[in-house]
């Protein structure tokens, strides 16, 4: 049960919101020897808007969800293709739905850094491209050290 309301009105105060995301009915997958598999349901729960800037607090996670940290485009001037380069950390959720510090056993997986390109031209940079494709991904690696408080290992 409810123990406050959502101050945004987008829950109904227990801190999560339920989706349910269902394919087009004319989505299907071949899966070898002539089958298909058809429209896909996925089933899931989000933390609310309402908890997301509340401060974290002392407890056990329960569940873990994401939040990104850092976040920049890229875009080859040569390949005429972008990107996004996203770091992504772990946000550990207590029972009653409040994020909660990210220590000891809350602490599970470590941030990740994403290329969200498609890669299917990043083979070959010329080589400013490159310089300027490392130069995110550090700054981008830096912003993952900073979120899991990982200290400099040349310091």
């Amino acid at each position: 049960m409810a123990s406050e309301t959502c101050p945004l009105g987008l829950c109904d105060g227990s801190g999560q919101i339920k989706y349910v995301e269902r394919e087009p009915e004319n989505v299907r997958r071949p899966i070898g020897d002539g089958l298909e598999l058809g429209p896909m349901v996925t089933h899931g729960t989000n933390l609310c808007k309402c908890r997301w800037e509340r401060e974290p607090r002392s407890g056990d996670a329960r569940w873990w969800t994401s939040r990104s940290v850092y976040s920049a485009e890229w875009e080859s001037s040569v390949h005429q293709h972008e990107g996004e380069i996203v770091v992504r950390g772990e946000v550990p959720v207590s029972e009653d739905n409040f994020i909660v510090h990210r220590t000891g056993e809350n602490f599970y997986y470590p941030t990740t850094v994403d290329l969200d390109f498609d890669q299917d031209w990043l083979h070959s940079l010329f080589p400013d491209e490159a310089r300027d494709l490392a130069a995110k991904l550090i700054a981008a690696a830096d912003a993952a050290d900073a979120y899991d408080k990982v200290p400099d290992v040349a310091a």
